[in-house]
């Protein structure tokens, strides 16, 4: 009985503190409030942007390119012999006038050539003027014996007539009748020596013919002794030295041309089609290459130097490469500047030499248009704020490209917010805070207006 009432006493014992650990929970329960469900708030992402407006602006399109003559020219020695004269001033860099002595080449040998070809000429035309006063003298003699003939015809006739009279004698109708036909030797002989002289005349003119184009020939040799400057020049390369032998075909000397420069650059053809004016209609996008072309549709161009020196020049459109380059797909577009040398000052404006390196700007004719900063395109989408400040994406079409601006034809209208700012996920819908870019719309505006300004 004793260990029964053991066992009952020891579960109550358990029993007390179960339940005021319950009752402890229950508490501690009973003095919180139930979690309410947090709500999802949506986060605006800050953008910079702009305002989109119509903008009075010059297409351009620029790429590099280096200085080349627009006319080269090598001395060759056309004549082979001895340098007798080398210009002191004909030096790497020097500048001649047209008309120079350069190189004089030893002239003996031509002037001998010369004097024995004028001598064979003058012969000849001393012999064709003894065979026109031969020719003279023949005919002068043949009157003189025709009309002697003539005499002793009628005089035969006479004799003939007297002898069928009987009034003459056998020995004198003889004698009359030898006396006719010598006369008539005598003209035929005459005659047939006129005959041969036309043939004389025109072997002895061939002759004549022969020995000129040997004359002009020395002389032109004799002349090709002494080489000038042929142009208004600079020399870019000199090869020989006095007393040097030189042979028909050595290049004694490189000039380049003073009155013009080109520079060559390569261009994207695209780009180069955003220049044409839009009102131009099909020939705006029907690019054809011609002399005039480009003065007709408005182009003009610049060339710049590159680096620390700041100079301009104004250039003229010249030409473009017939095909595009094939390892680069570039077009060639070809610029001349008149006068590089001109106003040149030391330090300050140094001319246009060969080989320098320059920045060519194509422009074309001032037009109105939408420019966006080219970093705002996405392909050929753009993002806009638009009016609940949520991000919308629409298509654009290009136009010229230029500067880091680029001109877009469709899809854009003034007063279109655009985004600049390059969004990590440009979900369609979210919510934006829009903040202007002064600084950005400022660059705009002014390289719009014609200035130099990196976007």
């Amino acid at each position: 009985m004793s260990g029964n009432t053991s066992k009952l006493q020891t579960k109550w014992a358990v029993i007390p503190p179960i339940v005021l650990g319950l009752a402890l929970l229950l508490w501690l329960a009973g003095g919180k409030k139930t979690p309410e469900k947090e709500v999802n708030r949506e986060n605006a992402q800050a953008v910079r942007f702009l305002t989109v407006e119509q903008q009075t602006f010059t297409p351009q399109v620029s790429g590099f390119g280096t200085v080349a003559p627009d006319k080269s020219w090598q001395a060759l020695a056309e004549v082979g012999g001895r340098l007798l004269y080398l210009n002191p001033d004909v030096k790497v860099g020097a500048l001649l006038p047209a008309g120079t002595l350069m190189f004089r080449i030893d002239p003996g040998e031509y002037e001998i050539a010369l004097t024995r070809n004028q001598a064979q000429l003058d012969a000849v035309t001393a012999s064709l003027q003894q065979l026109e006063l031969e020719a003279q003298n023949l005919r002068a003699n043949l009157k003189l014996e025709q009309k002697s003939l003539a005499l002793q015809e009628r005089n035969f006739r006479r004799n003939l007539a007297l002898a069928g009279e009987g009034s003459i004698s056998e020995t004198l109708m003889d004698q009359a009748e030898s006396e006719l036909v010598r006369g008539r030797i005598s003209v035929q002989n005459l005659e047939n020596q006129l005959s041969t002289i036309p043939a004389q005349q025109r072997q002895l003119e061939a002759q004549s013919t022969q020995y000129e184009a040997q004359v002009a020939d020395s002389r032109r040799r004799l002349a090709q002794t002494e080489i000038r400057m042929p142009f208004d020049g600079r020399i870019n390369e000199k090869r020989v030295e006095e007393g040097q032998a030189v042979f028909a075909g050595n290049v004694m000397a490189e000039v380049s041309n003073l009155a013009a420069a080109e520079i060559k650059t390569g261009l994207v053809m695209e780009k180069l089609h955003g220049l044409m004016p839009r009102d131009g209609g099909a020939r705006a996008r029907d690019f054809t290459p011609s002399p005039d072309i480009f003065a007709q549709l408005g182009l003009s161009a610049e060339v710049a130097l590159t680096g620390r020196v700041q100079a301009v020049w104004p250039a003229t459109f010249s030409r473009i490469d017939a095909s595009l380059d094939p390892e680069t797909r570039l077009v060639g577009v070809i610029v001349t500047v008149k006068e590089p040398y001109r106003d040149a000052e030391p330090g300050v404006r140094p001319p246009l030499v060969k080989g320098m390196l320059c920045r060519v700007t194509l422009k074309g004719p001032r037009r109105q248009g939408i420019l966006v900063p080219e970093s705002a395109l996405h392909g050929d989408r753009v993002y806009l704020v638009d009016g609940d400040n949520r991000l919308r994406t629409v298509a654009v079409q290009r136009g010229a490209t230029q500067g880091g601006f680029t001109e877009i034809t469709q899809g854009l209208s003034a007063g279109d917010r655009l985004v600049l700012t390059d969004l990590e996920v440009p979900a369609e819908g979210l919510l934006l805070e829009p903040h202007v870019d002064e600084d950005s719309q400022k660059r705009l505006l002014a390289y719009a207006a014609g200035g130099e300004v990196a976007p």
